[in-house]
Parts: C-alpha cells; structure tokens; sequence
C-alpha cells in the first residue's frame, strides 16, 4: 500500500468516514499548569468573524491576553515559573534573561501569548530545571525541599514543603 497506494490493494479494509477526538480529558480547568503561567493576566475574547457563531451550542471562545505593559506584566509570571521549575527562589537577574527573550519575540511581531511560551520553553530547557544543582556543603531548606519531595513522591516540591523552605523551617533539628 505504501508503494503502490490503495487503488491496488484486494485485501480485506476498514474505511473510516468520520473521526472525532475529544480532550484534553482533565479533571479541572484550567489545570495546575495553565494557572501556573496564565493566573494574574488578563484576557480578552476574540470575536468570531460571525457574531451568531457565538449562539451555538458548541461554540468555544479564542482569548488572548490584554495588556497595556506586556514587560511588567510578564515579570512576575517568569519568576512564578522559574522559581516554580528551579525548585528555589530565582533572583531578579536570572529572570531577566527570560523577560529579555519575551520582549525580543514581541518585537518579531510574537503575540503575547507565543511570545510568553518561548519564554516557560526557555526556561524548561535550562540547566537549572533539567538538573538537580546543588552546592557542596550544607544543604539549604529549597535543597533539602527538593531531595525529601523526590525522596517521597518522585516528583517536585508541593506550595506547603516550598513554604517551609522559605521559611527555613526545613534545616531545623526540631522541624525534619
């Protein structure tokens, strides 16, 4: 079939007149992740070209973000995420970095919205969320945050023990 295409094929078929595919399957919207980098921005609805489309039973909206300082808007954003990915607090010179690429795909004509996703892929390709860095000596609470949540669920720090670690409650005697 693959050389001589299907018009020469005898064998027995199956033919497929409709497919449709329905997801994403999620328990909640918008999910853990889509709050992550979207929570605190504000958004618009795009109109449809045919304002009745908007009548239908099935219609779902196209939004896209509204804002008049995209720079000052995007800060906080990228250092939720990074601080999120990187396991520990990322100072403002770090983030930097990634607001620079942003404002450099908005000025390549990127809406908003792309602009910010080359920014989070950015920053889930940098070295300090692929690898767990950690400095000789002393472990700080975010390490030991990290080393106990991979320890314990395989997987990052939840908001309660990243909290514990802000609060240094972590490398205390009494608290571990």
């Amino acid at each position: 079939i693959r050389r001589d295409g299907i018009a020469g094929y005898k064998g027995p078929g199956l033919a497929i007149q409709h497919i449709e595919i329905e997801g994403p399957l999620t328990d909640e919207f918008p999910t853990r992740g889509h709050r992550l980098v979207f929570e605190g921005l504000d958004r618009r609805e795009i109109m449809p070209r045919n304002p009745n489309e908007r009548k239908r039973p099935n219609y779902v909206g196209k939004f896209e973000i509204a804002s008049t300082d995209p720079a000052a808007d995007v800060t906080p954003v990228l250092t939720r995420v990074a601080s999120r990915a990187f396991r520990r607090p990322v100072p403002a010179s770090q983030v930097e970095t990634y607001v620079e690429l942003f404002k450099s795909e908005l000025a390549k004509g990127s809406t908003f919205e792309d602009s910010l996703r080359a920014s989070v892929m950015a920053i889930f390709c940098s070295p300090d969320f692929l690898y767990l860095k950690e400095n000789p000596g002393r472990l700080d609470d975010f390490t030991l945050a990290t080393r106990l949540a991979y320890f314990l669920t395989r997987t990052a720090p939840d908001d309660e023990l990243m909290a514990a670690a802000a609060d240094g409650k972590l490398t205390s005697d009494r608290a571990v």
